[in-house]
């Protein structure tokens, strides 16, 4: 499974309608883990399964690889540039997320003003996402398996209570002969797109200049990789990311 490095990117399709995102495409094999000590990346499938990158030396499956001296350089440049641009990546994710709230929970207020039940579920379902990334200080790690689940989960509980209160609305104007109150739910439905993209698109578009401006250095990141001397076993370079602009 391949796993975008710009977790931003995952968070931004939650919400298409808002920001037609021009930012550069940042991808790898690998999830990718910060700590104090070091930088992880690893992976479930394939060979190798991690790679382990601190103060200029590289493991490759728990074996310290043997670099030279300009790889080890460039191993440790590739480390204080990634430990400077990581914490950004981490406040865009974040920021995409509460922008994906902020246009659901407009839905629900707009179609269920009075459903307490549903207002509750967003609040609960923002937190329980947002302590996906509670994490200690210099500490940044995404299971986007994780968020990718709940996001779904949560679009498959609040999708059905959004549709009940729309039947609901347009079923009693119905039956009460009320034509214009019919009228009224149905263009209230129509127009909902526009208006939270309305509500939400200086969020999305300063958003998405935020993760635009990301580009050049994980461009710049993967140069440093790319240019890596070092090949594994097989004689395949590292390839930790791969960044197209």
């Amino acid at each position: 499974m391949k796993h975008t490095l710009v977790f931003a990117a995952l968070a931004f399709a939650a919400v298409p309608a808002f920001a037609e995102s021009k930012a550069c495409a940042i991808d790898s094999d690998y999830d990718v883990a910060l700590s104090p000590d070091a930088i992880t990346f690893s992976r479930d499938d394939g060979a190798p399964r991690t790679l382990v990158i601190h103060d200029g030396s590289l493991l490759v499956d728990g074996r310290e690889a043997a670099l030279s001296d300009a790889d080890r350089a460039r191993v440790h440049q590739f480390e204080h540039d990634a430990r400077a641009l990581l914490p950004e990546v981490r406040a865009i994710t974040l920021e995409a997320v509460e922008i994906a709230f902020t246009a659901m929970t407009e839905v629900a207020r707009g179609l269920a003003p009075d459903n307490t039940k549903l207002q509750s579920k967003l609040d609960t379902s923002r937190a329980e996402l947002l302590a996906q990334f509670d994490q200690p200080e210099g500490h940044f790690t995404i299971d986007e398996d994780a968020v990718a689940a709940s996001v779904t989960r949560l679009v498959g509980e609040v999708t059905p209570l959004l549709a009940g209160e729309i039947t609901t609305a347009a079923l009693a104007a119905a039956f009460s002969g009320n034509e214009s109150k019919a009228k009224e739910i149905e263009q209230r439905a129509e127009n909902m797109e526009a208006d939270i993209e309305a509500k939400v698109k200086v969020r999305a578009d300063a958003l998405e200049a935020r993760a635009d401006r990301l580009c050049p250095k994980f461009a710049a990141l993967d140069a440093i990789d790319d240019a890596l001397a070092y090949r594994l076993a097989d004689g395949r370079p590292l390839n930790l990311l791969r960044a197209n602009h």
